[in-house]
């Protein structure tokens, strides 16, 4: 993917769509940062919790920091803060509601689906997915997931069981004195010195 900074202009075009002027999920005003999986703004704090939702759910950007291709700078303009609150409260989805639970959420994944076949140019989808296959991603990767975690205590939660998946693999010792290539080790007497 390549791409260059926002240009002001775009940055002031996209800012200036409606609700864009406050954060999606919180109401603090002038946000900073950017779903490109639905084309919304969200402020610093919000932007955490959306990238521990994984870029399989959420692809965030910044928008004066971030490299944006012509691809993410169009799902921006065919989405919107706006937007993306009215589809929440067609589908009974309160803004006040978590950030994990308004994402994971079925009407959140067709949202998404739609967003991306309209840049497409192809047909909307218009049947709700059903909520386990939303879930399901997540859960496999990590069944201990807590929802109400805090992006510190899940990076913890992470390195503890990273660590465990060591231990299982290679014993206590972690991989002190074992090769991880995948290619066998050289003879003492092929190295170069």
């Amino acid at each position: 993917m390549s791409g260059s900074q926002m240009a002001r202009n775009i940055q002031a075009e996209i800012k200036a769509m409606p609700l864009n002027s406050v954060c999606v999920d919180c109401d603090t005003k002038n946000p900073q940062w950017a779903s490109v999986s639905y084309g919304t703004l969200f402020c610093l704090e919000c932007s955490g919790v959306h990238r521990s939702l994984g870029v399989h759910i959420s692809f965030v950007r910044s928008i004066t920091m971030d490299s944006w291709s012509s691809k993410q700078i169009e799902m921006m303009r065919l989405g919107g803060n706006k937007q993306m609150r009215e589809w929440f409260g067609k589908h009974g989805i309160s803004t006040d509601a978590a950030i994990q639970q308004k994402y994971h959420s079925p009407a959140a994944e067709l949202y998404r689906m739609r967003l991306q076949a309209k840049y497409e140019g192809k047909p909307l989808p218009t049947e709700m997915p059903k909520a386990s296959n939303v879930h399901k991603s997540n859960n496999i990767l990590n069944s201990n997931a807590n929802m109400n975690e805090t992006p510190i205590e899940r990076e913890m939660r992470l390195r503890e069981e990273a660590r465990e998946r060591m231990r299982q693999k290679f014993g206590s010792g972690g991989l002190k004195g074992n090769s991880v290539s995948s290619r066998p080790m050289p003879k003492a007497s092929c190295i170069i010195r």
